[in-house]
């Protein structure tokens, strides 16, 4: 919407603030998707169900 996020700050952001219990993987699918895969169930279900995420006043849409 507007301005874009570059992809590593993006990255950083989900790797500091989602990764608590276990390790993560974050992709660029191009096109202002990203995809991630989170091993442990305690980052992941924070991932999905906490408050809204944001990236330099962007907010991410965190999906199943």
């Amino acid at each position: 919407m507007g301005r874009r996020v570059n992809f590593c700050s993006i990255a950083t952001k989900i790797h500091k603030t989602w990764t608590k219990n276990g390790k993560i993987q974050v992709i660029d699918m191009m096109m202002d998707f990203i995809k991630w895969f989170l091993v442990a169930k305690e980052d992941y279900n924070f991932s999905l169900h906490e408050d809204p995420w944001r990236v330099t006043d962007h907010y991410l849409i965190v999906q199943q």
